[in-house]
């Protein structure tokens, strides 16, 4: 009986050390990977950046600031000057196109100065690489309430808006209507 267990035994044991030396040899390919694998999910995924599809020019302000799809990240009012729902685009016959930014201070206040604009002062629109002039017609200051009502006219509009820097509560309109290029 001891005869038939001794080769086995034997063959157990050498199956062991078999086994022991792959697994010592394959062990620090494991760990590089293992460590490769850390790396990797350490390095930041960066995001796209998104392309803007136009830019909005006011020279009196000196504001020459970029514009995003209506659902593109960057079309945030706390990170640009914004399209507001509701907006029709400009190619659109009579249009009517809202823009939002912040006023007061800050890196993002970018219509900080809006009220300074008057009757007559000019505004450019670059969009979808089309060129589109826009002349001041009227301001005006409504409740601050989340809505803005503005008379449509009958051709096409741009209508900037922002907090009022001087009545709290109330909001600047600033209703726009294209002209024809200097």
């Amino acid at each position: 009986m001891l005869k038939k267990k001794l080769p086995l035994a034997i063959i157990l044991s050498i199956y062991t050390l078999f086994c022991y030396h792959i697994y010592t040899s394959v062990k620090p390919t494991i760990n590089k990977i293992k460590t490769n694998i850390a790396t990797i999910n350490s390095i930041p995924i960066t995001k796209k950046e998104e392309s803007p599809i136009g830019r909005i020019i006011i020279p009196k302000l000196n504001i020459k600031h970029n514009l995003y799809d209506k659902n593109s990240e960057e079309n945030n009012i706390e990170k640009n000057i914004t399209i507001l729902d509701g907006s029709m685009e400009p190619e659109e016959e009579n249009s009517i196109l809202f823009i939002a930014a912040h006023s007061g201070t800050g890196k993002i206040a970018y219509f900080k100065h809006l009220d300074s604009l008057k009757e007559n002062d000019d505004v450019i629109l670059i969009y979808k690489g089309k060129t589109y002039y826009y002349k001041v017609e009227k301001e005006w200051e409504i409740p601050k309430n989340g809505y803005i009502e503005v008379p449509k006219e009958n051709n096409k509009q741009l209508v900037l808006t922002t907090c009022s820097p001087q009545k709290e509560g109330q909001q600047l309109i600033i209703n726009c209507i294209e002209k024809e290029p200097n």
